[in-house]
């Protein structure tokens, strides 16, 4: 039996010139479109710092725990949270998480570790838990077809309100 791994450079195909070509205009958009939420993000709130959470935040996120059933905050309550950025502690709030304002889900598990594919190392981190049914759509506006991965999105406990059972 062999392992999966190694078989897949057997099934790998060559972008053509075209697809490379596609491709770099996509990271370049893809980047600049980055740099402009950012900037866009610093305009909106100049001189903006780490916000703090409130020490009933503190208490509340500490008490999150997995089986827990939570809402998820409103946009503009969650807009309050994010920084420059848009991220809270270097969590990203994407776009497709606002769809999920003010829905209820059940904490799945809660995450201290996960693989950067990007910096291709495992990262550590705190106060992020992953949603029971709060999936990635793997749509791609940018792309022909969709990502078929079916990630789980990773969600701050700041974002998160807890309901009484």
């Amino acid at each position: 039996m062999e392992c999966q791994l190694i078989t897949m450079c057997d099934i790998q195909q060559r972008n053509s010139r075209l697809n490379d070509l596609i491709q770099l205009r996509i990271n370049l958009v893809w980047n600049t479109k980055k740099k402009l939420g950012f900037l866009k993000n610093k305009l909106r709130r100049p001189g903006s710092k780490i916000i703090e959470p409130t020490e009933s935040e503190v208490l509340q996120t500490t008490q999150l725990l997995p089986g827990d059933i939570v809402r998820v905050r409103a946009k503009d309550e969650i807009q309050s949270i994010l920084d420059e950025r848009g991220a809270t502690n270097g969590c990203t709030f994407t776009p497709e998480m606002y769809a999920r304002c003010g829905e209820t889900y059940k904490i799945l598990k809660e995450i201290h570790y996960f693989y950067d594919e990007v910096k291709n190392r495992m990262c550590k981190c705190r106060d992020m838990v992953i949603l029971e049914g709060a999936l990635c759509s793997g749509r791609r506006r940018m792309f022909s077809d969709d990502c078929d991965r079916c990630c789980f999105q990773f969600w701050h406990k700041r974002w998160l309100e807890k309901l009484e059972p």
